[in-house]
């Protein structure tokens, strides 16, 4: 190993700690790679592999909160997440009369995963796409990938032990998959709560929520019915729905 001077292991040193590699120091000091390794031996950097290591850790779920409870309630009712060739694709097609929705669905994506989403409309039928791509979606939602015909998903526990995640995960299946209805007749109206749902996963996710909220849907083949009215008025004040529609009957 050929001897370097003060000065020039000062400098080898120093650009060593400056994030230099060995190689480089070694041309630049115009020594031995053996003596660059020498004189740097007891200096720690962050490498290239480091730092690709690094950006490999799973990021943590998000935390447990009303905005993450409603996200879920979408994508159960509208949504799914897709595993692409380099990330997954969050997808939720939501109809084109319910703008009010498709912004908020944008607005909660990019709120609770800090990522940008993309809104698109469809040219062959009325409905629009709110998308998102990421490389740890499923580990960040708590979701699992896939068709929601190919599922079998649980409602998360902590969804069930806060009334305000209930709420609102409720108001996502609903706002989606369901709806508030008036039939307007000559002496009264007639309210009503609808939930369609063809997957059985579904189907028990909402019903459990639905119990815990102290409303019990009948079923009629595959949708479910709230039908007194002052039931389903109720469970429009409280989940605080949108999405209604009216017959006139007259």
């Amino acid at each position: 190993m050929l001897k370097v001077d003060s000065a020039k292991r000062i400098c080898i040193r120093r650009w060593r700690k400056a994030g230099w590699s060995l190689r480089l120091i070694a041309e630049a000091a115009q020594v031995s790679l053996g003596s660059v390794r020498h004189h740097v031996r007891d200096i720690t950097t962050t490498t290239t592999r480091t730092r690709r290591a690094t950006s490999r850790i799973k990021p943590s779920a998000v935390a447990p909160s009303k905005k993450l409870a409603l996200l879920l309630g979408l994508i159960v009712g509208d949504g799914f997440i897709e595993q692409q060739r380099r990330c997954y694709c969050l997808w939720i097609t939501i109809g084109n009369d319910q703008e009010y929705l498709i912004a908020e669905a944008a607005n909660l994506i990019a709120s609770v995963t800090g990522l940008k989403p993309s809104i698109s409309p469809r040219s062959r039928c009325k409905c629009t796409d709110v998308r998102a791509w990421s490389q740890s979606l499923p580990t960040r939602l708590g979701f699992p990938v896939g068709k929601k015909s190919a599922l079998k998903w649980e409602t998360p526990s902590w969804v069930m032990q806060k009334q305000d995640y209930l709420t609102a995960y409720a108001r996502g299946l609903m706002e989606t998959d369901g709806g508030y209805y008036t039939k307007l007749g000559t002496s009264t109206h007639h309210c009503y709560a609808q939930f369609t749902a063809k997957h059985t996963w579904v189907r028990k996710s909402f019903l459990a929520v639905m119990s815990a909220l102290g409303f019990l849907f009948k079923r009629k083949g595959d949708k479910y019915y709230l039908s007194k009215t002052s039931e389903a008025r109720s469970l429009r004040s409280r989940l605080g729905l949108v999405k209604i529609k009216i017959y006139d009957k007259r």
